[in-house]
């Protein structure tokens, strides 16, 4: 059986929305955590009880007569008798058993995987959006990240020094790819790994967007240093 708190009342109780919602500041907010957290619970436990009822599935193809198994009927009854998801989702937002991250601007992937749980990929670790806990180290999106951007800050001071400026664009340029390349690159072995699906956050369309940005500015310092040197040879 699924390991979930004990004390889980079966029937519908009422609750005091105003302390529920005193976290987030967002009644709204509140009962969408409780809701995404139902859903991986009811997902945990279809899949679990398909495993189990995996050990009494008969493959024949003769038409004999099957006979109830009570073990089977048992188990069913087992998991009918389980408070139902958002119960359980809602008692464990109250013990503060749930773990939550509301301002989840630095995610910048997510991976489905198949028990309907997710993990998220940030700029130093992947992690559980079940408990939190960090699975993988990813420091390398992290240090690229600071890089690129200390770099671009750089760039904004450069403009009386055009071809220093030109080749930290370039560079930029080059360390963006490569930081994509490596997210693609941790994406797939950790999709790979887990039978998981990908999908993107908005912080990871920010780099991409700078791509076609960055190629239109070196190419306008290009065309405006040989601009200045034929001006310079016409003097």
């Amino acid at each position: 059986m699924p390991k979930y708190k004990k004390n889980v009342p079966t029937n519908t109780i009422s609750r005091d929305m105003v302390r529920l919602s005193q976290d987030t500041e967002n009644i709204y907010e509140t009962v969408m955590i409780i809701a995404k957290r139902a859903n991986q619970i009811a997902a945990e436990t279809k899949q679990e009880l398909e495993t189990r009822l995996q050990e009494f599935a008969v493959f024949s193809d003769d038409a004999q007569e099957i006979f109830e198994n009570q073990e089977q009927i048992e188990l069913s009854r087992q998991y009918e008798r389980m408070p139902k998801p958002t119960l359980i989702a809602a008692k464990e937002y109250e013990d503060g058993d749930l773990y939550y991250n509301v301002f989840a601007f630095q995610d910048i992937a997510v991976f489905t995987l198949p028990g309907g749980t997710f993990c998220f990929l940030d700029n130093w670790h992947i992690y559980s959006g079940t408990d939190g806990v960090g699975q993988h180290n990813v420091w390398g999106v992290g240090a690229l990240s600071i890089v690129s951007a200390v770099l671009a800050l750089r760039l904004v001071f450069l403009y009386k020094r055009r071809m220093l400026q030109m080749r930290f664009t370039v560079l930029l340029l080059f360390l963006i790819v490569g930081e994509l390349m490596y997210i693609a690159f941790v994406s797939w072995r950790f999709c790979s790994a887990n039978d998981a699906s990908f999908g993107i956050r908005f912080p990871l369309a920010l780099p991409i967007i700078c791509l076609p940005l960055l190629y239109l500015a070196a190419r306008r310092m290009i065309y405006d240093e040989m601009l200045i040197r034929t001006s310079n040879r016409l003097r």
